[in-house]
């Protein structure tokens, strides 16, 4: 009998590099400044605070270049966008890394452009 290891069924995206927490490079989609990820939003979770309040959004995303969906979790500014722009299951999307920046506490943050195919 010998082992073998089950591959990984999701990948995960990163914007600009591998985030520490990833092990295996291969579970990994890495988009830089100026590079987009398109695709259909196949799932929306809405995560929430200890309140019940909508902080993010967890969206499983299908794409021609990957067999496996990808998981991409929003930050703040993607969730102002997504609520604006009332995002659905079933749509085409892109995520536009536009470019870094410093907040006010201190820590960058990243400008994410958010953009739904519709009529």
């Amino acid at each position: 009998m010998s082992w073998i290891e089950a591959k990984s069924s999701i990948k995960f995206l990163c914007w600009g590099e591998i985030k520490p927490s990833i092990e295996n490079e291969e579970d990994a989609v890495v988009v830089k400044v100026g590079e987009s990820l398109d695709g259909i939003i196949d799932n929306i979770d809405e995560m929430k605070d200890k309140e019940g309040n909508i902080e993010s959004y967890k969206y499983r995303i299908m794409t021609k270049e990957h067999d496996e969906p990808i998981l991409v979790f929003s930050n703040a500014s993607m969730r102002r966008q997504h609520e604006s722009l009332g995002l659905k299951e079933g749509e085409v999307i892109r995520f536009t890394y536009v470019k870094d920046y410093k907040t006010k506490k201190g820590k960058p943050g990243r400008e994410i452009k958010v953009e739904v195919d519709r009529d």
